[in-house]
């Protein structure tokens, strides 16, 4: 079977994209088989590293909590990095992991830190 994954990028039938980069082993790998976190790897190695939140929920016509939630508990994990850009927010893979991470906090922490 052969097709276009959410993103648009070609798959053939063993599974891989045709016009995937194939280092990562990610990018070879049908995006209907990959968990939540494994398929915004994905994405976000498709795109070159980062793509905006709301970009996500597009690709993967999963609902913003969905996303919201993946992406904290990944960004908890040091497997992302998120940060305010403009209304929304933009994911990016680590670019380095010695130096320090800024983390967007939560409306709950926001609230916290106001009180």
């Amino acid at each position: 079977m052969s097709g276009r994954d959410p993103s648009g990028n070609h798959f053939d039938s063993g599974s891989h994209h045709v016009d995937a980069d194939a280092d990562h082993p990610l990018l070879g790998v049908n995006p209907e088989l990959l968990n939540p976190e494994r398929r915004i790897l994905q994405l976000l190695h498709i795109e070159g590293g980062s793509l905006e939140q709301s970009a996500l929920v597009e690709h993967t016509r999963w609902s913003e909590s969905t996303i919201s939630r993946t992406l904290c508990r990944m960004e908890t994990q040091e497997r992302i990095e998120r940060h305010r850009q403009g209304n929304g927010k933009r994911v990016f893979l680590p670019q380095s992991r010695g130096k320090p991470r800024q983390r967007v906090r939560s409306k709950s922490e926001r609230h916290r830190s106001a009180e």
